[in-house]
Parts: structure tokens; sequence; C-alpha cells
């Protein structure tokens, strides 16, 4: 299994750019763990649709930054991140959201996938899906875009030296995504092609 670590700060365009690599991969499926964060929240709080079913994990996203009554008048942003700083991580260890990970990349390997773009934001995130899958099968597609930055974010460039299993780096590579999303889409599949995932 190839992992893709699609790293960058709010808004940069990690979305598009993982969308991009599951086109360009064929057999990859996309993993965040933002969305099974984002589930857990909601059925928390007992959120659902009008309907009594789950809300869609993208529901509050144009809105993450407005207070809502569904969580108390916090906002969405502060709610998710209160869920897995101060409760997640404060019960289950640090890198739980990394534990997690590993296992929902192994059921996609079950599944018959060759390769996860996994968006991610902490090393401890990173350091136990690159523990278990090996620095060699991992990559760091790094993301900027002109106008983002991590400013009020809690999230950061991954480290590439301290996720290694090896004490070795993990490749990365850096993809501005400063023009269209057809030139953003030929960045990404030279990064691929540059390294060996993409023949």
């Amino acid at each position: 299994m190839k992992v893709i670590l699609v790293n960058g700060p709010p808004r940069a365009g990690k979305t598009t750019v993982e969308k991009i690599v599951a086109h360009l991969l064929g057999r990859c499926d996309v993993l965040s763990m933002g969305d099974r964060l984002k589930d857990m929240t909601h059925r928390l709080y007992g959120i659902t649709d009008v309907d009594g079913r789950p809300l869609r994990t993208d529901h509050f996203e144009r809105t993450k930054d407005q207070p809502c009554e569904g969580f108390l008048g916090a906002t969405p942003r502060d709610t998710y991140i209160s869920v897995a700083e101060n409760h997640l991580k404060h019960l289950h260890g640090k890198d739980v959201l990394g534990r997690l990970a590993v296992e929902e990349i192994e059921s996609r390997d079950r599944e018959g996938f060759d390769a996860v773009a996994y968006d991610c934001g902490f090393d401890l995130e990173a350091r136990p899906v690159v523990e278990r899958f090996g620095r060699t099968n991992c990559l760091i597609l790094r993301v900027s875009r002109p106008g983002t930055s991590w400013s009020g974010d809690s999230r950061f460039w991954l480290d590439d030296r301290t996720i290694s299993d090896d004490g070795n780096p993990v490749s990365s590579i850096v993809i501005s995504n400063d023009g269209t999303e057809a030139e953003l889409a030929e960045k990404v599949r030279s990064a691929l092609a540059g390294s060996g995932l993409l023949r």
C-alpha cells in the first residue's frame, strides 16, 4: 500500500489535490480523518438531518466559523477541535487519530486499493501511518497557495524526519497551487511521476 500524505494550510487546495491524485493513480482512495472526527462529533451532539440520518461530514463546511445552535452556540470548527484535543487525544493518546488512520488505510487495502491519499496536519497523525507502511511507501505532498497560512489553525507542516520510521526523511514534494486547476493537475502528475508512483 502506498500512502500520499497531503499536507497544507486551510484553503490551500488539499481536497482538490486528493481528487487529482485519486484520478491519476486509479486504484486510489481518499481518506480524511477530519471526516471521521466530524462524524463522531455530530453523533456526540446528536445532530442529524431532517430525516434523522447522520449529517454529511461537509454539512457545516460553509458555516464552520459561525456559532451553531446544534453545537450549543459553539462554532463547528471549535467543536471539532475540542473533541479531538480534549476528548479523543486526552483519553486515548495524542496519536489516536494516526492509529485510527492506520485502521482506515488497512481497510482500503483489503478492498483492493493500491494507494490512499490521506489529508494530514499533525506529525502524530502521520507517524503511526509511516511506521505501519514504511517510509519508502509514503510521500508527503505539501500544498501551498498564495494568501493561505496556518494562522489560527492547530495543524502545521509535517516534519519529514520526525514522522520517519527509520530516521531518514520521508520523501516530500512542494506543490504551489497558484494557477488554474489544470495547471495544478499537471503539477501533481509531475510530482507523482517523479516519485515513481505514476508510470
